[in-house]
């Protein structure tokens, strides 16, 4: 199984044998899988896997250059774009929260630049900024889930950053909210994306929000309310949309795009194994995809 604590995203079905891929993910914290190049994190470094014809061999380590400290796994997140990996360190400045930008070359990885949140937007000290990470193209989405306190019940939130690569900065293009009639949630703490379509989990409100993109300008759908912890992990193709919910031993959700709604198809489970399921989902054509990062069915393998 899967050990991931923050998301798993894969793109291509041309993935290599089960052994190259257990080899190149083996002791992960969080991974990001996009067509041949496979990226796992623990602690301060993130290791890259291609695959050049022969199976995944390992290229390089990435050693966070904004991070002198271990980061708690499941407070990191990563995303690979085209030529291009993102490494969300939430922790990061006493949790403010940052993003790193790393390049691909052509023979290496190089350190691009450090995102960090609006100034503005630090107020009460902290925003998680980085959570969560994705990309679609050069548009990279960016979760805070700890954006923005309700002073009432000291609860967050949360909020998504959009971001567009121009030359070759990333340039803050939107930040969406949820409805600010809706309770404070941790909106972001985990987010997907498509051409035309965002989703972010909230799981401190059990529910999950989209964004459409209208031509001008992202508009608020209407948002998904489930039971307590929906919201961990989440992902989407434009079309169908998984999510989990990590409260007792974990499950996943799947919904259908209907208009600007989303028809609940199901939910399952997993028997036989520790807390855990639904750490990380991802949609894989007619396949989900679940992380299990506290299965002990497997002797000595998380």
């Amino acid at each position: 199984s899967f050990n991931s604590t923050n998301g798993i995203r894969m793109f291509n079905k041309d993935l290599g044998s089960a052994s190259d891929i257990s080899q190149a993910l083996g002791g992960v914290g969080c991974v990001a899988i996009r067509k041949n190049v496979i990226a796992k994190g623990n602690s301060t470094t993130v290791r890259i896997h291609r695959d050049s014809g022969s199976g995944f061999q390992f290229e390089q380590d990435i050693v966070t250059a904004a991070s002198t400290d271990s980061i708690d796994e499941k407070r990191r997140s990563i995303a690979i774009g085209p030529n291009l990996i993102a490494i969300g360190l939430a922790t990061f400045d006493n949790s403010v929260g940052a993003v790193e930008i790393w390049k691909f070359d052509g023979n290496t990885w190089v350190f691009s630049e450090l995102i960090q949140p609006p100034i503005a937007d630090t107020a009460n000290g902290e925003t998680q900024f980085g959570m969560s990470v994705d990309f679609y193209g050069d548009r990279l989405a960016v979760g805070a889930p700890r954006y923005a306190q309700d002073s009432a019940t000291g609860n967050f939130f949360g909020a998504v950053y959009l971001y567009q690569l121009v030359g070759d900065t990333f340039v803050l293009e939107h930040t969406l909210l949820a409805d600010p009639t809706t309770l404070p949630s941790e909106l972001g703490f985990s987010v997907a994306q498509s051409q035309n379509l965002i989703v972010a989990g909230a799981p401190a409100g059990g529910r999950f929000y989209s964004w459409s993109w209208n031509g001008t300008s992202w508009e608020n759908d209407p948002e998904v309310v489930g039971s307590s912890g929906l919201g961990y992990a989440i992902d989407t193709d434009g079309e169908n949309l998984v999510v989990s919910n990590l409260i007792g031993a974990g499950s996943v959700s799947l919904y259908h795009r209907n208009g600007i709604a989303w028809d609940f198809q199901g939910t399952f489970g997993f028997s036989g194994g520790d807390d855990g399921y639904g750490s990380g989902v991802a949609l894989l054509g007619d396949s989900v995809i679940v992380g299990h990062y506290r299965d002990y069915t497997y002797t000595g393998n998380n």
